[in-house]
């Protein structure tokens, strides 16, 4: 699963629920220890060492939510070798990648759209 989902309650009742995707988790920890985290990716990243497409969260531990009815979203993407299981399917190298799984998520719905890829 490549988003995390938290539910929150407190002594008062209330609950708050937050989206966060998982390339947003090493940018904030990176930022509580102390330490840099990597620039952001740039539109075309293959070539780069080490780059984030995260945002450092931090900030949301010491922050409310914007908005009660504000629908938070996740978006994240699959890679895969093929359009059937392979032994490779969780892992696979750039190379072999044949398929991309794009997927929008709420705190209700999941929706991926797979896509025939090319690296």
């Amino acid at each position: 699963m490549s988003s995390l989902q938290s539910e929150l309650s407190f002594k008062n009742g209330k609950v708050i629920k937050n989206m966060v995707e998982l390339v947003d988790v090493f940018p904030t920890v990176s930022y509580m220890a102390g330490i840099r985290a990597p620039a952001p990716c740039p539109d075309v990243s293959l070539q780069e060492e080490l780059c984030t497409e995260g945002e450092n969260l931090a900030h949301t531990f010491r922050h409310k939510e914007k908005s009660v009815d504000a629908e938070a979203i996740s978006f994240s993407q699959y890679p895969r070798p093929a359009d059937t299981p392979q032994v490779d399917s969780d892992l696979p190298d750039l190379k072999d990648i044949k398929v991309m799984g794009y997927s929008l998520r709420t705190w209700d719905y999941r929706y991926t759209l797979w896509l025939g890829f090319n690296p």
